[in-house]
């Protein structure tokens, strides 16, 4: 009498792997993606946050020291393709900037074609958006659109009333 044979096979251990490494591989791309929008997602509310304290700071009238006896027009947001930053506007005129962030950018590979400028007016006047060279217009609405790694897109919306939107990732 033999006994039973207990175990697997060669085929049968060959079958099992193949499966473990195809879940594996899957699963390594999901997480890829997901790393991805986690990314842009988050240096897209500090974009958001940025925004929001330059425009609360506006509203209080924190005049930093900079601007001297010169009163506070607002504060304004610089966004070029490697560097955030915020200023005080002093009489018209941008003050040396308060606050520098250039890491905030490092996950987004594009903010846009032109340097752009979102200045926060003092008092009850509205939001003012500036491409380019040109000249500062009222904003109906502003969106901020930035592609981070594996191409993820997320928008950003300044209204009229100087509202600013949660980031949004844009389905690829």
């Amino acid at each position: 009498m033999t006994s039973p044979r207990t175990g697997f096979t060669l085929i049968e251990l060959l079958v099992a792997i193949g499966i473990m490494a195809v879940v594996m591989g899957s699963g390594a791309v999901v997480f890829t993606n997901f790393n991805q929008r986690q990314l842009t997602l988050a240096a897209s509310r500090e974009v958001q946050t940025f925004l929001k304290t330059a425009q609360a700071y506006a509203r209080v009238r924190n005049v930093p020291s900079a601007c001297g006896t010169n009163p506070l027009t607002g504060y304004q947001v610089v966004f070029s393709s490697t560097q955030l930053i915020m200023q005080a506007v002093c009489s018209g005129t941008p003050e040396v900037s308060t606050i520098d962030r250039p890491g905030v950018l490092s996950s987004i590979t594009s903010l846009g074609d032109e340097d752009f400028i979102i200045r926060f007016n003092t008092l009850q006047q509205g939001p003012q958006v500036r491409i380019g060279a040109g000249a500062f217009s009222a904003i109906t609405t502003t969106t901020i659109t930035s592609t981070g790694p594996g191409n993820v897109t997320t928008l950003i919306t300044v209204n009229s009333s100087g509202v600013v939107s949660d980031p949004v990732v844009q389905s690829n």
